[in-house]
């Protein structure tokens, strides 16, 4: 059974009998049909970010527990 289900159907079926199992599966189907780029962030660069906003393009920052720009901000400042 397992063989004849595509990646569609079998997170279909995990998501109907596991959904603590869904965001696995939803990688293992990115993975399979876009590849690994999709699934990892970008590198990021607070200096390219800079250099690429404008006064009418500000740069805004959504935050996570325990992530602080500040001595990213503070680097850039300096140099």
């Amino acid at each position: 059974l397992h063989e004849k289900m595509g990646p569609l159907e079998r997170g279909l079926i995990i998501l109907a009998i596991r959904p603590d199992g869904t965001v696995r599966i939803m990688q293992e189907m990115i993975r399979a049909k876009l590849g690994d780029r999709f699934l990892s962030p970008p590198p990021f660069s607070l200096e390219t970010c800079y250099n690429d906003s404008k006064p009418e393009v500000p740069l805004l920052f959504v935050l996570t527990m325990g992530a602080d720009p500040m001595s990213e901000l503070m680097n850039l400042a300096v140099s």
